[in-house]
Parts: C-alpha cells; sequence; structure tokens
C-alpha cells in the first residue's frame, strides 16, 4: 500500500514564506514601471520555489520523491543570490555602473549548481553524499548529507 502524504507543523513557514514570496510577485508586477520591479518579482518568485518545495519535500511520503522534489527545488535555491544582486542593483540605481560581465559571472554557480542536483547520485555526489529517511514521527523525517559543493556554496 502507498503511503500517503503526511502534514505536520514543519510545513508551516515555509508554506507562509510561499504565500508572502507569492504576495511579493503580484506586487511588483503591478508596480512594474517602478525601479527594482521586475528584479524584485524574480527574487519572489525564486524564493517562493524555494519555500513551496520545501512544503512539498517535507510532505512527500518516500524518499525517492524527496529526492525528486529536492532536485527541483534547487532551480529556487540557485536562483535566489543572483536575484537578490540583481534585485539589489536595480533597487540602488546602480546596474548601469556594473559590467555585464560581472553580474552574467554571478550565473555560472548558479547553472553549475542546477547541474549537480540534477546528476548527484548517478555520476558524482558533490551536492548531497546521502539521502535517508528517519523517524517518519519525529519531523522532518529525512535528512541529507551535504558534499563538497554545497559546502563550498556556504562560504
Amino acid at each position: 500500500m502507498a503511503e500517503s502524504v503526511r502534514f505536520h507543523l514543519w510545513m508551516l513557514p515555509g508554506a507562509a514564506g510561499a504565500f508572502l514570496a507569492l504576495a511579493v510577485l503580484l506586487m511588483a508586477r503591478r508596480r512594474r514601471e517602478r525601479r527594482g520591479s521586475a528584479a524584485l518579482a524574480l527574487l519572489a518568485a525564486s524564493s517562493g520555489w524555494w519555500c513551496g518545495l520545501q512544503v512539498l519535500i517535507l510532505g512527500a511520503p518516500s524518499l525517492e520523491a524527496k529526492v525528486l522534489l529536492s532536485r527541483v527545488q534547487w532551480l529556487g535555491i540557485a536562483a535566489t543570490p543572483p536575484a537578490w544582486l540583481l534585485f539589489s542593483l536595480d533597487y540602488a540605481g546602480l546596474r548601469e555602473r556594473v559590467p555585464r560581465i560581472i553580474t552574467a559571472a554571478t550565473l555560472a554557480p548558479c547553472i553549475v549548481t542546477i547541474g549537480l542536483a540534477w546528476t548527484n547520485g548517478g555520476l558524482h555526489r558533490w551536492l548531497w553524499t546521502d539521502a535517508r529517511l528517519l523517524d517518519p514521527a519525529r519531523p522532518p523525517g529525512f535528512r541529507f548529507e551535504h558534499g563538497p559543493w554545497f559546502d563550498l556554496q556556504r562560504w
């Protein structure tokens, strides 16, 4: 028999973050003529994606589902820092002063991280070295052991 989705209090912060990000995204879209609004919409979308997927990961019944959702979640995790930088530069009116090659270079770790998330396990273990279920009665009920690329990204 297939396991059902589990709901618990640990889902509330992620759900709140996703709904708040959606509200910011809609506000930024309505005020698109304002400085920084497009970059703020991108930031809200990426961070909302991150939060929303965290809720789904917490509720996923199997390790395979958690790993798959985690791979999808990395799209938002990896996109949030460059989106934050773009928003900061736009809002401060400094984007024109920073060479495009510099802002484009901030995307390189983002792209590498997404690629590593989708190939982790089969080709390497750079992003996480192990994923396992823990006691389902004690949230979050799973654990990822982080690998060297994750540790490098924390710096």
